[in-house]
């Protein structure tokens, strides 16, 4: 908790904030603007959403992609993202869409035909198999470690990227993979059991990424926001009752939002695949680890 405040100060990526969890008894600031809580008695709350929310998804959405005043997105390719392009591309003439990963890899493929497709301006980061550890290193400096190493090289190419192209405030697809289901682990969770899954994920969405990510975006003075987590998105896909939600797995709301918008079917039905692999990360580290002769990836990150 100590350090989420502290990047906020640093990065006053959160001064205009005042959403928050209820975290085993602590007050998690989150972006947006109204109080939401995330407990066990999700079930009830729900109902109430589902009742005093003003927007349907779609509204929602839009009005907090809108809200931040923001014409730049982190962006894979995938249906996260490239939801938040299209919307943007509605009301401005330039947009900016920031990717990072190896030549050639699936993010950077996709997020380089999304940005043809809405004549956006493509912000390629192409990251090379030597620069890797300096980036490990510099996560574990920002205080970043574990497994969010793996994710951070990514996030720390990118936000980097917006600092020497000159974008000070980006926003960031995180939050929907929680709210929609999006992850592989989804598929392998009873239907029964998948809103307490969901809350799970997201009882620690603000302890893990948003703590690496604002480490990171503190480290390059970048103001990193993030639509998903708005107060009436969150209200919204909490209020749809799983039974409704065709092709669960899916995300198929997002996938419709983005056909309505005039997204191709191509992309707007791009499958995911987790931002490690798809950028080309894991394989790079998975080479550098054989080449350094390491038993595994993990073990060349511990000794980097």
């Amino acid at each position: 908790m100590k350090a989420i405040q502290n990047t906020r100060i640093e990065t006053d990526a959160l001064n205009k904030s005042n959403l928050f969890s209820d975290i085993f008894g602590f007050k998690l600031l989150l972006p947006g603007s109204a109080w939401v809580e995330i407990g066990d008695n999700i079930k009830i709350l729900q109902k109430e959403r589902a009742k005093t929310s003003g927007f349907g998804l779609e509204e929602a959405l839009t009005s907090a992609v809108l809200s931040y005043g923001c014409n730049a997105v982190m962006a894979s390719g995938g249906i996260d993202s490239s939801l938040i392009a299209a919307i943007l591309k509605k009301k401005y003439d330039k947009i900016s869409m920031v990717t990072a990963g190896f030549s050639g890899s699936p993010d950077m493929v996709s997020s380089h035909r999304l940005a043809d497709e809405l004549g956006a301006d493509f912000v390629g980061r192409t990251l090379t198999e030597e620069e890797i550890p300096s980036i490990l290193r510099e996560l574990k400096e920002l205080g970043v470690y574990g497994y969010n190493l793996i994710i951070g090289i990514g996030e720390y190419a990118a936000i980097e990227k917006c600092a020497d192209s000159g974008i000070t405030k980006v926003l960031n697809g995180l939050g929907s993979d929680e709210l929609f289901f999006g992850f592989a682990r989804h598929r392998e969770v009873p239907f029964d059991k998948l809103e307490l899954f969901r809350e799970s994920r997201l009882k620690y969405i603000g302890a893990i990424d948003l703590d690496r990510i604002y480490k990171i975006a503190g480290h390059f003075k970048i103001e990193v926001r993030f639509p998903y987590l708005d107060d009436e998105v969150v209200r919204s896909a909490l209020s749809m009752p799983i039974a409704e939600k065709d092709e669960v797995y899916n995300k198929k709301p997002l996938r419709d939002i983005a056909k309505s918008l005039g997204l191709s079917s191509d992309l707007a039905g791009r499958k995911k695949k987790a931002f490690q692999y798809g950028t080309g990360i894991m394989k790079a580290l998975d080479k550098l680890a054989k080449k350094e002769k390491y038993k595994n990836v993990g073990e060349l990150i511990k000794n980097i």
